[in-house]
């Protein structure tokens, strides 16, 4: 009987309150297993529903985490129960809570290893003076110890000179990898050796053409073999890093997150799945699976893993795999594009960064190909087969980068003839960050169904690389108005992106998608601005299609997941440039509150090795 009602008040909830009313006029005793008031009541505010008609309403309320009734002051207030928290809110606004398509480096992952010294940054003027700060970097690690260094790959010395031979001169002692980019080590014997019969022929495994040993250089499908198959798990990973995932997640909760969707290695989805166990997570969890990466043994990990895409619940749930980026980024000019460059990035020493394919199609740089041999890309494109390998076992490809247009076609290629074996429409296959899109790539992404996410820092901000690059042909970067056009809902990626006075990184790219202004003042492409409406929807509704929720969340909608968020101002008359100070005040989710400001102030979240910066 018991679950007769509770069903019933989950389909009928009107019918329930008129049955409890109803006894209560009649004098009648009413049994406490029929009566469910809600938990939690918002009113007096200004709630923009983001449902299909933008309504705006004044109260709200959630119970047994999904919104109960959304509407008057007088109807949402008669629900109240001797157990339900009321909120006023005081004329402020209330939104659904933010959701980032794109949380990028908000799961944990192996960089978090308990036993690892950080180096530091690495210089590298010279090749001696590269070794001495290798030297004092790794000189406070124990013998044996892991010791990484952040390197990079405009340095010269680094990308040309430093081999394996000048590691083990300096630390002979030591396991030390040089970390150029997430694809390109350069690492000592001891670190080497015991993977070196793992990676031996694999792309990007170089050795010396005159001795046939290991350079210590290791890229591509090779640096990825490392990165997720051999390298070792931390023994505290089960307590340790999901604090760390709890701490970070809570201070997602104080920017308005309630919904993170991004790539996951297997040690973060085992830290996830703690979490989940544990009933602790405060963020919706939307993990890709990045086991396909650059995995020479691709179909053999599908077969046994079995299609695990939609798999979970409304706290954590697969939303399919994520595969390497297609083209680089703006930091080495690596965009995939048909674009005329004005000017060619080059090192201080004036090795060019950004190099011509070796067809003259494009310029940029197409990760795919994953081994560079004098200059030009060569290697098959693997991860293009991965996308057909992955739809055939019934898996959504989601999450690829892509900057450049050229990178976008290729994925769209990919795309479209995995569509012609199995239809991908509907399964919410996705590509992220749409610097550079034409309209041929919006239509064809419309056509097939493919989800966009756009990313406002690689116009707005810290562009004067891509300037540099470009000149005015960044009027034409990020369409997000075009693609709005063209009929697809753009996603919104948060990237930890925001200015000083900001709190939140979702209002920063809010704001700049509305007023297309960069940190200086400059505006690029208006044309291409969003109203404050279509820039909520990107955030919220349209993030939540990006993953397939917009069913359960994205909206303050009846029957919909309680997640909203409090803003400390009015978000419709707040002037544009002042979007991203709108405060965060209250962060709900599952109807819990998560975040006050009042009590937990401003959470830092930037996290390096476990250690807060």
């Amino acid at each position: 009987m018991r679950v007769l009602f509770d069903n019933a008040k989950q389909a009928f909830p009107g019918l329930l309150i008129i049955l409890v009313m109803t006894a209560g006029a009649t004098g009648q005793w009413v049994p406490p297993e029929l009566v469910s008031y809600p938990e939690l009541i918002l009113h007096d505010g200004k709630i923009l529903t983001v449902d299909d008609r933008f309504s705006m309403v004044e109260a709200v309320a959630i119970r047994d985490g999904r919104f109960l009734k959304v509407g008057t002051n007088q109807e949402v207030l008669a629900l109240k129960g001797p157990a339900t928290q009321v909120i006023d809110v005081q004329g402020r606004s209330v939104v659904p809570g933010f959701i980032d398509a794109h949380g990028h480096g908000r799961f944990v992952s192996l960089s978090a290893r308990a036993d690892m010294v950080d180096g530091g940054r690495l210089t590298c003027e010279t090749l001696e003076t590269c070794v001495e700060e290798i030297r004092a970097g790794a000189a406070k690690a124990r013998p044996g110890q892991w010791v990484s260094f952040n390197g990079d790959i405009r340095t010269d010395v680094l990308v040309l000179e430093l081999t394996r031979a000048d590691l083990d001169r300096v630390v002979p002692n030591n396991r030390v990898v040089v970390e150029l980019n997430k694809f390109m080590f350069i690492m000592n014997t001891p670190a080497l050796e015991p993977f070196w019969s793992r990676i031996e022929g694999m792309p990007g495994a170089y050795k010396d053409p005159a001795t046939g040993e290991s350079t210590g250089r290791v890229y591509g499908a090779a640096a990825e073999m490392l990165d997720y198959d051999l390298a070792e798990w931390p023994e505290d990973w089960d307590t340790r890093l999901v604090e760390q995932q709890k701490h970070t997640f809570r201070a997602l909760n104080s920017e308005g997150i309630t919904t993170n969707i991004g790539k996951v290695k297997g040690l973060g989805m085992s830290v996830l799945n703690e979490l989940w166990r544990k009933g602790e997570l405060t963020v919706r969890a939307r993990p890709a699976l990045q086991f396909v990466r650059h995995n020479p043994e691709t179909e053999m990990y599908l077969k046994r893993v079995g299609n695990l895409s939609g798999f979970g619940d409304d706290w954590l749930r697969i939303i399919g795999v994520n595969l390497a980026a297609v083209d680089a980024g703006n930091r080495t000019g690596g965009q995939a594009t048909r674009l005329k460059r004005r000017r060619l990035l080059v090192t201080p020493g004036g090795r060019p960064i950004t190099w011509r394919a070796h067809n003259g199609e494009f310029s940029g740089q197409l990760q795919w190909a994953m081994a560079r041999q004098d200059g030009d890309w060569t290697g098959e494109m693997t991860e293009y087969e991965t996308i057909l390998l992955a739809n055939r076992y019934g898996w959504t490809v989601t999450g690829i980068h892509a900057q450049g247009d050229f990178g976008a076609k290729v994925i769209l290629d990919a795309f479209e003839e995995a569509d012609q074996e199995r239809p991908i429409k509907g399964r919410y296959f996705a590509f992220d960050h749409g610097q550079i899109r034409t309209e041929e790539d919006l239509r064809r992404a419309a056509r097939l169904g493919v989800a966009q996410a756009f990313a406002s820092k690689y116009v707005f901000r810290q562009n004067n690389n891509i300037v540099w690059q470009f000149g005015e042909e960044v009027h034409r970067f990020s369409p997000v108005k075009t693609a709005i056009k063209l009929g697809l809902k753009p996603a919104i990626e948060l990237d930890d992106v925001r200015l000083e006075g900001q709190q939140s990184a979702a209002l920063a790219n809010m704001q700049s998608f509305i007023t297309r202004t960069d940190e200086r003042g400059r505006m690029w492409g208006g044309r291409e601005a969003v109203s404050r409406e279509e820039a909520l929807r990107m955030a919220t509704i349209w993030s939540a299609a990006y993953s397939g929720d917009e069913k359960k969340l994205g909206s303050i909608e009846e029957g919909k997941l309680g997640d909203l968020v409090v803003l400390g101002g009015d978000y419709m008359t707040v002037t544009e440039d002042k979007f991203g100070e709108l405060p965060i005040d209250v962060t709900i989710v599952g109807g819990k509150i998560v975040y006050d400001r009042a009590k937990d102030g401003l959470i830092p979240r930037r996290w390096r090795g476990g250690v807060e910066e």
